[in-house]
């Protein structure tokens, strides 16, 4: 693992409610580093809808409060980022941005930092920063989100692509799509975890189980996690018109029209829950399902939920996305709605103590502190091989 490190940290928002595998491996690094968490805010040009404006409010009352220190391994800097795709912005983000964080280094000693970059969007700033070594840890066919400039964001991740020491993709769709790229030859797959121990507790008797969830008539079909662009609306409706006697829980914020699926009695929204309470919901569902749609984009996801899903033993409903073969003796796949409307009627017609222990297994060792060590030994063993280079290099010159 690495140790006594600092590191700046470029990802999304600290305190989000949707926690994603960038949060959790912060937290492992924290254990033994001091980290400058940059909160990067989206990739997408905001919207002049209630909800953008009041991000854009609230990230600058946070921007004007300047770095905070949480403790002393950890400090929050909330980036202040003009559109990105404008020459005049570009020049305001790194005057106001580098400055600060200029400042933020030398004030609390983070001498030959680690930049590490999860969105890759604000990637521009690393060249006016001190660094020792530079990470790209991708999530996602950033270019191919939703709502961005994909011209834009892709000649940004390249740039990153040409900076950085090593990368990281989570799923293998992703790291293939980055290797054909032909920039970067440090491309290792690196694939979401799950924090273990608290997922498993929904199956403890001393676990209770949420009271919105008591209240839904069994049996129970749930979905935790964002409920965006990339969520088949349509399939939950498809569900829910089908088996109109199930109950679907739907837990997570709401980030687009749900209008359509609000005439089906049985589709709860439950909205957004603390991760810690996460257990509570869970053990009240029958069945967990991975609604995803399957495009561009989401091929290269590789949903935390799963196996958060699998390590609460509950069966495991999902769309064919590219990662999803990985866990095909876990879970069932399904290729069409009537297929997965199927798939959750046979786990509700048989389930035992034998398949849950088996989902269980599946995921044991594959939690958070066993990734960033992985992550660790990768970083080590490239900045051994680039220092013997340099060293190499040196010699012969000489």
């Amino acid at each position: 693992m690495l140790r006594n490190r600092n590191i700046i940290y470029f990802s999304n928002d600290w305190n989000t409610d949707h926690k994603v595998s960038s949060h959790h491996i912060a937290k492992e690094l924290l254990k033994n580093n001091r980290l400058i968490y940059v909160e990067t805010g989206g990739m997408r040009k905001p919207k002049a809808s209630s909800r953008d404006l009041r991000r854009i409010f609230f990230r600058l009352v946070s921007w004007l409060r300047g770095i905070q220190k949480i403790d002393d391994n950890l400090y929050i800097y909330p980036l202040i980022i003009f559109p990105f795709h404008q020459k005049l912005a570009r020049s305001l983000n790194i005057y106001l941005n580098v400055f600060i964080l200029r400042r933020a280094i030398k004030k609390y000693k983070f001498k030959d930092p680690i930049l590490w970059f999860v969105t890759p969007h604000v990637s521009y700033l690393a060249n006016y920063l001190p660094k020792k070594f530079t990470v790209y840890y991708s999530t996602d066919n950033v270019s191919l989100a939703p709502g961005v400039d994909q011209k834009a964001i892709e000649c940004l991740e390249n740039d990153l692509l040409h900076k950085a020491d090593v990368v990281f993709g989570t799923s293998e769709y992703l790291c293939d799509r980055l290797r054909k790229k032909n920039i970067n030859h440090h491309i290792f797959y690196s694939p979401q975890a799950v924090n273990v121990e608290h997922f498993s507790s929904v199956q403890k008797n001393n676990t209770s189980l949420a009271e919105e969830i008591k209240n839904l008539k069994k049996p129970v079909i749930g979905y935790i996690g964002l409920i965006e662009e990339w969520i088949d609306l349509d399939l939950i409706g498809y569900i829910a018109k089908s088996r109109p006697e199930w109950s679907i829980a739907l837990i997570g914020r709401v980030a687009v029209s749900v209008e359509n699926l609000k005439r089906f009695a049985n589709i709860k929204f439950l909205g957004i829950k603390q991760y810690e309470d996460l257990p509570s919901y869970l053990k009240g569902f029958d069945v967990c399902i991975s609604p995803f749609k399957i495009n561009e984009f989401t091929k290269g996801v590789n949903p935390i939920k799963i196996k958060e899903y699998l390590a609460s033993g509950k069966p495991v409903v999902s769309t064919h996305l590219p990662e999803m073969e990985r866990f095909k003796d876990f879970i069932e796949i399904a290729d069409s709605y009537e297929d997965f409307v199927q798939k959750i009627d046979q786990f509700l017609s048989y389930d035992d103590s034998g398949k849950i222990t088996k989902r269980m297994e599946s995921v044991k060792n594959d939690n958070w502190q066993n990734r960033a060590e992985k992550i660790s030994e990768i970083i080590e063993e490239i900045e051994r091989l680039t220092i013997n280079r340099q060293y190499l290099s040196k010699d012969s010159s000489d």
